[in-house]
C-alpha cells in the first residue's frame, strides 16, 4: 500500500511530520509491505508546477492514503473525490507514524470529523 507523509525539511523516515498539508516542506512517498515494513519510495517538494492544487497532484502519484496534521477542507474533498484516505497524524515521528499506519491505528479524518474538530475550536 502507498502512503504519503508531508513532513518537514529535511524529511525521510527519521523526519518530522508537518503541522498541516498546506504547510508541508517535502512529500515523502512509502511503500508498506504487508509483514509492516516500508521502503521510501520517492521524496518530492511543493513547487509552481504544481499549480494551486497540490493536493490533486499528490493524488496523481497513486497513493491510497496521506496521514496529516490539519488539512484545508478543499484538500480534504479532492482527496476524498480520488478515493485516497485522510488520516491523523498521532506522532510527530515519521517512523512512529509509518508503525502506526502498517497496524491499521490512525483515525481517518472525513468531512464528518472536520466540521466537528472546526466548531469546536476554542471551546475548551
Amino acid at each position: 500500500m502507498r502512503v504519503c507523509i508531508p513532513s518537514l525539511d529535511p524529511g525521510g523516515p527519521d523526519g518530522v511530520a508537518a503541522a498541516s498539508f498546506e504547510e508541508t516542506e517535502v512529500f515523502d512517498f512509502y511503500e508498506v509491505q504487508p509483514d509492516g515494513n516500508f521502503e521510501r519510495l520517492a521524496q518530492t517538494r511543493p513547487c509552481a508546477c504544481w499549480g494551486p492544487d497540490q493536493a490533486e497532484a499528490v493524488a496523481r502519484r497513486g497513493i491510497e492514503a496521506i496521514i496529516v496534521g490539519g488539512i484545508s477542507p478543499s484538500a480534504l474533498l479532492k482527496f476524498s473525490a480520488e478515493g485516497v484516505k485522510v488520516l491523523r497524524v498521532d506522532n510527530p515521528s515519521v517512523a512512529a507514524l509509518l508503525d502506526s499506519f502498517a497496524t491499521g491505528t490512525l483515525e481517518e479524518i472525513g468531512m464528518d470529523q472536520f466540521a466537528k474538530l472546526k466548531s469546536n475550536k476554542g471551546k475548551d
